[in-house]
């Protein structure tokens, strides 16, 4: 009878992590599994590095980055690896973003004569291919049979 009710019970994941916090991975880019009793939760950080070719990132500009790059949480999870590339040449500012999630690497580049403009570009570009990604996750599967 005590056994019915502990297999009636199923622990929450915010529980498990809790009782599992000891043996846990830490580090800012680890993907975290949790498994109590057949519940499996996925933890996973976001792993963003920023280069500079030809200059210097500034604090200022990493932490503009860096929060740009939040924004492409919202529309695809989970983000594996994030690279950010900005690139000076002939006056030129060329920002190249490269996002890797499961089974898909996507890159997105603009180039224009201002840094913040090139970035945000660069981010709608690749919001859209995120969203695109999503999209056909989700669409069912069409037999080759029925589509004629």
């Amino acid at each position: 009878m005590v056994e019915d009710k502990a297999r009636d019970r199923v622990p929450s994941c915010d529980s498990a992590r809790e009782r599992n916090a000891v043996f846990r991975p830490q580090g800012p880019a680890v993907a975290r599994m949790d498994f109590f009793n057949g519940l499996i939760c996925k933890e996973v950080a976001m792993k963003t590095e920023i280069r500079g070719k030809h200059f210097e990132v500034s604090g200022r500009l990493r932490e503009y980055i860096e929060k740009e790059t939040e924004k492409l949480k919202q529309f695809y999870e989970p983000i594996l690896d994030t690279r950010i590339t900005l690139e000076r040449e002939n006056r030129m500012y060329r920002v190249e973003i490269v996002v890797h999630v499961h089974n898909h690497i996507l890159k997105a580049t603009d180039e224009q004569d201002v840094v913040h403009p090139a970035l945000g570009g660069a981010i709608d570009k690749m919001i859209r291919q995120l969203k695109r990604v999503k999209e056909r996750q989700r669409r069912p599967r069409v037999p080759a049979a029925a589509r004629n």
